[in-house]
């Protein structure tokens, strides 16, 4: 993601298209990273953050003051879990604005993100989990606003053709029940 991105769905598979992010098993095929690589060696998410080169940086706005996130939270690593690729949504994935020369790829640092399945979410929250997620008929019926954003002043990204190539969950589960290995190996 790039400054201006408002948030990420899924899988960009091409240009104004993403497949959604779907948590699933790990171990049993149907994760990005178990298709691509043929391994299933990392769970959850895997976010890289680079900070802006110092001379790009000055020349920006000075930015206000934020909130800050609590540290220390953890998940407990049981039953972990892999990103798959679910079905078809529309979302725009903006290109840097900035390029890729203004950001110090030298300096990144990664962030895993534990996904919980949902006996784990019972034990985190103590609530049940959704069991799908809700519609726009059913914000608007709760009073929550449901909306498109599209911005038309932004240059969107082709997406990635690995990516593309990637089995959905429901794929997935149809080429497991006929015998498929993954052959989207490097």
């Amino acid at each position: 993601m790039v400054p201006g991105q408002p948030w990420l769905d899924g899988y960009c598979v091409e240009k104004g298209a993403v497949r959604q992010f779907v948590a699933m098993p790990l171990g049993e095929g149907y994760s990005a990273e178990e298709q691509l690589t043929g391994e299933a060696e990392h769970s959850g998410l895997q976010l890289a953050v680079y900070p802006m080169r110092r001379g790009v940086y000055e020349e920006l706005p000075k930015p206000r003051q934020g909130s800050r996130v609590r540290e220390g939270l953890e998940l407990f690593p049981s039953d972990l879990m892999g990103v798959a690729p679910g079905g078809r949504m529309a979302q725009q994935i903006y290109r840097d604005a900035f390029g890729l020369d203004a950001w110090d790829q030298q300096r990144g640092v990664r962030c895993f993100v534990t996904l919980a399945n949902s006996r784990q979410w019972m034990a985190i929250t103590g609530e049940r989990p959704l069991t799908q997620p809700p519609t726009p008929h059913e914000y608007a019926e709760a009073g929550l606003p449901w909306f498109l954003y599209y911005n038309r002043d932004r240059e969107e990204v082709d997406g990635a053709e690995r990516l593309g190539a990637l089995k959905t969950v429901a794929e997935a589960a149809q080429a497991k029940r006929h015998g498929w290995r993954s052959s989207n190996k490097g």
